[in-house]
């Protein structure tokens, strides 16, 4: 969303316009920005209300497929430029939430505040990032809109801030949840005879080459999934999916075919609609860093309070000007140049 006016707040901010209320709410009815998930005032819970308006305006077909092009990747930081730029399409709800979720990242930043806090900060805080979008891949009922949230993480774990998780806390409980989310999909696609090279979802060798790339490569940095690139092979090798793409996935794949061959995936089917148990993975889930509480905006520095902002920057000022928090207030949707 193009920015409408400067903030006097850190880090070189603007604010977009609040979306226009398209849900036909009435007045004692919830609007999309008092979800539960998110405090009262929360930048976080202004950029989720944008993407949920922007998903239920008439004139959009939010599940469109759009071709990626240069000019787009030009706007993409350069470690995500080569997740994007070898895929032929995306889905534009995928392309809303993975521009929703970069948005957010900054918000989670301390340093983009002039603030100084532990070092694994930003890994939380990307961890967090993630777990909202596994809470809404939970929540969604279509499996078009859980698609779209599967293309937006498996792109976001590209991220530098995923590869600090080598040298931190145990990520273990992490991987496993983003990894259940992802096999449960291609579970779900195989369930209704969609994973198959000329299914309606486009981008699916894409998106699954995508993330065997992305689980090789945060294997080189001490994340290793439970098996999430052989699994995935597997099903490719199964219903005779290409992945194209990446170059390290290219290699990976003879390394790893003869495991993923022998692998047994399990089904999903009227009996068992959670072949890879995601429920279960959900209830056991344990967040790292600050707090129990799964997803929301803890990590979110425009959540805090002042005093928290206060007490942790350099100068004890809050870094957020009464202008930010203000528009944060009404709605706005912050942008942060990093």
């Amino acid at each position: 969303m193009a920015p409408k006016r400067k903030s006097d707040g850190a880090a070189g901010s603007s604010v977009a316009k609040k979306p226009n209320n398209a849900t036909g709410n009435k007045p004692d009815e919830p609007t999309p920005w008092q979800h539960p998930r998110w405090s009262e005032v929360s930048a976080s819970g202004n950029s989720d209300a944008a993407f949920r308006e922007a998903m239920k305006k008439p004139d959009q077909n939010p599940f469109a497929y759009l071709n990626v092009c240069k000019q787009l990747l030009e706007q993409i930081p350069e470690e995500i430029q080569r997740e994007r730029e070898n895929r032929d399409d995306e889905i534009q709800a995928g392309a809303w939430r993975f521009n929703m979720m970069r948005e957010q990242l900054p918000y989670r930043n301390p340093e983009t505040f002039g603030m100084m806090m532990f070092s694994d900060y930003p890994i939380w805080g990307t961890i967090e990032v993630i777990e909202n979008q596994i809470l809404d891949f939970n929540e969604a009922t279509d499996w078009r809109e859980q698609w779209a949230v599967c293309e937006a993480f498996i792109m976001l774990l590209g991220a530098e801030e995923l590869k600090a998780m080598g040298w931190s806390e145990e990520p273990a409980d992490f991987l496993t949840l983003v990894e259940g989310g992802f096999l449960t999909m291609l579970a779900k696609l195989e369930s209704l005879n969609l994973l198959k090279p000329d299914s309606e979802v486009k981008n699916l060798g894409a998106i699954m080459s995508l993330a065997i790339g992305n689980a090789y490569e945060l294997a080189n940095y001490g994340l290793e999934f439970e098996g999430l690139d052989k699994k995935v092979l597997a099903y490719a090798l199964k219903h005779d999916i290409v992945l194209p793409g990446l170059l390290r996935t290219e290699k990976t794949v003879k390394e790893l075919s003869d495991k993923a061959r022998a692998f047994n995936l399990p089904e999903y089917d009227a009996n068992d609609n959670d072949p890879w148990q995601l429920t279960k993975t959900l209830k056991k889930y344990t967040p790292a860093g600050e707090g129990k509480k799964m997803g929301g905006d803890k990590y979110d520095v425009t959540s805090w309070t002042s005093a928290k902002r206060k007490k942790n920057s350099s100068n004890r000022k809050d870094p957020c000007s009464k202008e930010m928090m203000d528009n944060i207030k009404n709605g706005m949707v912050l942008s942060l140049a990093t």
